[in-house]
């Protein structure tokens, strides 16, 4: 984990001082080292976490000539490989990055297809007069983009990275006022990666954005197809569950911290006790939180069984039951995250992620168990209506939530006000995918699609925030490219046996795990039966100060009018909080962070030093 920012310019004067001020913004993604590389109109600064090679992995990064230029902010897990494989080859330095301006010179942009990790790219290419911006394959490493009116492109880690580059810094409200997950539904455009401040773009995953020098042109290419390549022939289920063992253990040796401890989530389900079983005889200590609501729904039992199973050391981090988040907290972690998605799960994560700077600063890299449930089915038993073929249930429910999505979409017949005046089905299915901006994609593909998307905006990108907010880098075993491959190849006709409920991810864990917790249902982190520790902790930070938050919210303007209306939102606040109403609550929670963020987009809140302490 660590921080990019920077620009070309034909008139580099104007930009430098920005730059610096920016850099130093986001000193918190890399505290241990800044550097800065200056070329004719390139200009950029890293803020380093220093990870891999720690005394000597400092960046921009180079080919043996000096003609690629490259700032990374990665972790490059087959590195050595890499380097066995091409020996004769020149490296800058120790550093897991400093095979990628090597393997570019050698392989132009396919080079791409032979790193294995986490990693957004800046590739300065002096000889071609290009800079390409990459990512990789789902977008777990963040980096973005704006190119302004006189052709000049900025860019960082993190949207406010790009921010002051601009001379207007707005949030697109209508994109995120459009934006149909937003409010807890699947719209046309639930497929749509979004961008929350206007004229700044996020590169998207497994793609590069090629900026041209000499013209100022913008290209964006795709280079990851999504088709699994390289894969062993699988045809039984008990091929597919063997093959899931041997990745899984694989991408957790191979994501352990080279330096010191490495941490682990242990929220109390199957992914996370997973990683802990697959490295309990490794260096690892595991961070749980205890709060009202772990403590009713399970999850806090199953963590503390699991690491004393495995016999590793458990930190419990205890909430509250009268947590409540100040107002200026609230915004801080808002902040960070730059996203209205912000809520209950992020402030949780920055109580253990600030328990872990404070109590134990020998750990820089976290393990979760982030992925498994959008690769391997494990929200498909929410959609299961019949016992006797739940699976038929499931596909049933995709096709209904494809159906809608088919109805909606600005296809070339508007189908939905006529759906609308019935109660059943009046169109023929081929008929609504044939106008369908997908076509007749299966409904498997579609839900993946669906789940990629969430997990690409939400938990991905609040994961990068939150985690380096506090300087510590979060890595995630279950999306290493063998594992985003063995998904994809699960034939159509093995998808009821190998996910429905993770089945793939139970029974493949099921050796070394046990049974009992191998068969544990699955608890949302803070949904369910324990939800009412979360609406009331929600519910007393939005209220506090005489909801401050939300006051401060409705000030926000969209084209010179107010468009919050701050009466409502508290009456609504409230009527949530009486009827227990956990998702109304996180709902309308996202539509005055709306509020909030374009506020705090002119502010540009200091977040360097910050300590949470609502734990």
């Amino acid at each position: 984990m660590c921080g990019i920012v920077g620009y070309y310019s034909k008139h580099p004067a104007r930009h430098e001082r920005t730059l610096w001020e920016s850099a130093q913004k986001h000193q918190f993604r890399g505290p241990d080292e800044t550097t800065h590389y200056r070329h004719e109109g390139f200009s950029a600064v890293f803020n380093r976490l220093a990870i891999v090679s720690r005394h000597n992995g400092s960046q921009p990064l180079s080919n043996e000539n000096g003609t690629v230029i490259t700032f990374a902010n990665a972790e490059i897990y087959n590195h050595q490989d890499l380097r066995t494989r091409y020996s004769a080859y020149f490296y800058q330095n120790d550093s897991d990055c400093a095979v990628i301006p090597t393997l570019y010179q050698c392989f132009g942009e396919q080079f791409v297809g032979q790193l294995e990790g986490m990693f957004s790219i800046v590739i300065y290419d002096k000889q071609r007069n290009e800079i390409s911006l990459i990512r990789d394959p789902l977008g777990i490493k963040p980096l973005f983009y704006s190119v302004d009116e006189e052709g000049d492109i900025f860019f960082s880690s993190e949207a406010k990275g790009v921010l002051p580059f601009l001379p207007d810094k707005n949030i697109d409200c209508a994109e995120m006022l459009n934006d149909p997950w937003l409010r807890g539904d699947v719209g046309y455009d639930a497929l749509k990666y979004r961008n929350v401040f206007a004229r700044v773009k996020s590169v998207p995953p497994g793609s590069m954005v090629k900026y041209n020098v000499s013209t100022g042109s913008i290209e964006v290419v795709r280079y990851y197809s999504g088709t699994p390549e390289n894969m062993p022939p699988l045809t039984t289920p008990s091929c597919f569950i063997a093959e899931f063992s041997r990745a899984f253990e694989a991408s957790c040796r191979q994501q352990l911290s080279p330096s010191g401890r490495t941490g682990i989530l242990l929220s109390g389900g199957i992914d996370s006790i997973g990683v802990l079983a697959a490295l309990k005889d490794d260096n690892v200590v595991a961070y749980t939180l205890i709060s009202p609501g772990t403590e009713e729904s399970g999850d806090a039992s199953g963590a503390i069984a699991a690491a004393e199973q495995f016999g590793v050391p458990l930190h419990k981090v205890y909430v509250d039951s009268q947590m409540t988040v100040l107002p200026e907290d609230w915004k801080t972690l808002l902040w960070a995250s730059e996203s209205p998605y912000f809520g209950a799960e992020q402030i949780y994560k920055a109580c253990i992620y600030s328990y872990i700077k404070a109590h134990t600063p020998d750990v820089r890299v976290v393990l979760s168990g982030n992925g498994s449930d959008e690769l391997f089915g494990g929200y498909t038993q929410s959609f299961v209506f019949d016992e006797e073929d739940p699976w038929l249930s499931v596909e049933e429910s995709l096709r209904y939530l494809k159906e809608k999505y088919d109805l909606e979409s600005p296809g070339c017949v508007n189908l939905k006000a006529w759906q609308e005046l019935s109660d059943y089905k009046l169109f023929d299915s081929a008929f609504v995918s044939s106008e369908s901006l997908l076509g007749n994609e299966d409904y498997w593909s579609f839900y993946q699609k669906l789940k990629r998307r969430d997990l690409h905006d939400y938990n991905l990108h609040n994961e990068d925030r939150i985690s380096s907010l506090f300087s510590l880098e979060n890595r995630v075993p279950f999306l290493s490219n063998p594992l985003i491959n063995l998904s994809e190849s699960i034939p159509d006709a093995l998808r009821a046996t190998l996910l429905l409920d993770k089945s793939i991810v139970r029974q493949g864990l099921l050796p070394t795990v046990g049974e009992s917790l191998a068969s544990r249902k699955k608890v949302p982190f803070f949904h369910g039966e324990s939800s009412g520790f979360t609406a009331g902790m929600l519910y007393r930070s939005l209220a506090g100060n005489d909801f401050a938050l939300v006051h401060e919210a409705c000030r926000a303007t969209v084209g010179g009018h107010r468009f919050l209306e701050p009466e409502g939102m508290i009456a609504q606040i409230q009527s949530f909080y009486e009827d227990a109403d956990l998702i109304g609550m996180i709902n309308l929670s996202r539509l005055i962070n709306v509020g909030l963020l374009s506020q705090l987009a002119r502010e540009g809140p200091e977040l360097n030093g910050f300590t949470f302490a609502s734990v």
